[in-house]
């Protein structure tokens, strides 16, 4: 599945939604077991500077980035 990464710039709870298509979209798994609200993502590469998500017709902040060996 593909998701959609961008930087953009809004309040936390503000309704607000980016105008143009986020620019960096990857190939990436749902960790198993993963909410909807506050999903997991899975996906390779090192560089990664982005603060928000598309995911189908959601969006999300990111909030966490980790980096886990998976061979």
């Amino acid at each position: 599945m593909q998701v959609s990464f961008g930087s953009f710039s809004k309040k936390r709870n503000s309704t607000k939604r980016p105008t143009a298509e986020l620019s960096d979209t990857r190939d990436v798994k749902l960790k198993q077991a993963t909410s909807l609200d506050t999903p997991t993502f899975i996906l390779t590469g090192n560089d990664f500077n982005w603060n928000y998500a598309k995911y189908g017709n959601r969006y999300y902040f990111v909030t966490d980035i980790r980096s886990v060996h998976d061979n």
